[in-house]
């Protein structure tokens, strides 16, 4: 069916054929769908159909007031700045209206706005994975999906260091509100390039603003989308609406982007920029704050981190387990990881014969399957068998396609209080 092969964009192909229901001209099937004449054309060999009910649902302002209401104060190192709720839900219903969601996957490239939720109360039949460096809006996202049963599911990544691995041409479309610096849109747009599949029918869409006086940092905005062999396909002014953000009037601009045939390679090579995107703080262009660690490679003996400047990557050090033995300084705040290492001050050891610690070994597999291949190898039994004792853990189901690294740090603390028992 032709229908199907206009994927996420098959909305256009609706309206062509509710207009087929009054007349065949061309030129009037063209008006009223926004199809090109050869489209129209092509259309025409194939017998009309019936589009969908349109299965959006209801999604007031309160409601997004509530979730945000939830959220952490906003971090300056991140460039966070909070639309309001009233913007949450205009983009749903521009993406419902624009895209055909269902069974379409959305990435959201950061999501402090709680988009996400939004777009999957609204649009029931999508799938949204939300890519994002703050674990404790992660934690949120992940607790009010759960609590009202939306499909949503979260990884963490730090972006600057790449896209997760079980996410790359993964998705449909993406959604990114991010720093507002021409470095910052160019690394944000190239992750989500990264993670979605490589065909036409992929679209990025991208909020960004800057004030009247700033016409030379919007330009450079642009020359960074443009970098990445992008076509602005349409531009939505003052579609964003912030509380703060009285530098750039309170409001930004929607981008929707179309990939060209050298958009891919463009991505990859944007991709390994600068660890400095965001406007002010620790990681801002002007931090002299030290560059993030290459954790990739065969493990090493020793290895030694001095994270004081970034704490929070102490956790994905640890997870990453690139050495036998880690001294970190600065570590901060973490979780129980007794089942992976042992501890002396800064010191952390790996541990044998723990099911955490085999998962930790098959590091490039996804959970699901790094877990159930633990669990053979310490207590013989089938395949099925070790998947049915996974399932058993309702808390961790929306995990199971992540790596360990990529787990936010709510859902590793549900991972380790699972393998506890």
């Amino acid at each position: 069916m032709i229908r199907e092969s206009w994927g996420i964009h098959a909305r256009a192909l609706d309206r062509l054929a509710l207009a087929r229901r009054d007349t065949e001209n061309v030129a009037e099937l063209v008006a009223a769908s926004g199809i090109s004449r050869r489209g129209v054309q092509e259309a025409l060999r194939e017998p009309n159909y019936d589009p969908p009910e349109d299965a959006r649902r209801p999604l007031d302002a309160a409601t997004v007031r509530a979730w945000q209401a939830q959220l952490p104060a906003p971090d300056r190192n991140l460039d966070h700045v909070a639309a309001t709720a009233e913007t949450a839900i205009k983009r749903a219903r521009f993406l419902h209206e624009t895209y055909w969601l269902d069974g379409a996957h959305l990435i959201c490239v950061g999501d402090r706005d709680l988009t996400s939720l939004a777009v999957a109360t609204f649009s029931p039949g999508v799938r949204v994975t939300v890519v994002d460096v703050d674990e404790r809006v992660l934690a949120v996202i992940r607790r009010i999906a759960k609590a009202d049963g939306l499909n949503v599911q979260t990884a963490y990544a730090d972006l600057r260091q790449g896209p997760p691995a079980t996410l790359r041409e993964a998705g449909d479309l993406a959604f990114t509100d991010p720093p507002y610096t021409p470095e910052g849109v160019g690394l944000f747009a190239a992750r989500g390039l990264q993670m979605l599949r490589q065909d036409d029918h992929a679209r990025v869409l991208i909020a960004y603003g800057h004030g009247e006086a700033q016409s030379a940092l919007g330009y450079g905005v642009q020359e960074s989308i443009h970098a990445l062999r992008l076509e602005i396909e349409a531009l939505y002014p003052q579609f964003n609406r912030y509380a703060g953000a009285e530098a750039i009037g309170s409001a930004s601009s929607l981008y929707v982007t179309r990939p060209t045939r050298r958009t891919w390679a463009a991505a990859d090579k944007q991709g390994r920029a600068s660890a400095r995107i965001y406007s002010g703080g620790a990681a801002s262009l002007e931090s002299s704050a030290p560059s993030l660690p290459d954790l990739g490679g065969a493990r090493r003996e020793t290895l030694e981190l001095d994270v004081s400047a970034q704490p929070a990557l102490a956790l994905r050090v640890l997870l990453a387990a690139p050495a036998r033995t880690l001294v970190l300084r600065g570590a901060g705040d973490l979780p129980d990881l007794s089942a992976l290492y042992t501890r002396d001050g800064d010191t952390f050891t790996l541990r044998d014969g723990t099911l955490l610690r085999a998962i930790a070994d098959r590091s490039k597999s996804k959970l699901g399957n790094a877990w159930r291949e633990a669990i053979i190898a310490a207590t013989p039994m089938t395949k099925n068998e070790a998947r049915a004792l996974i399932a058993g853990h309702a808390a961790t189901s929306d995990l199971l396609d992540r790596r360990l690294i990529e787990l936010p740090r709510d859902g590793l603390e549900d991972l380790l209080a699972a393998l506890a028992e």
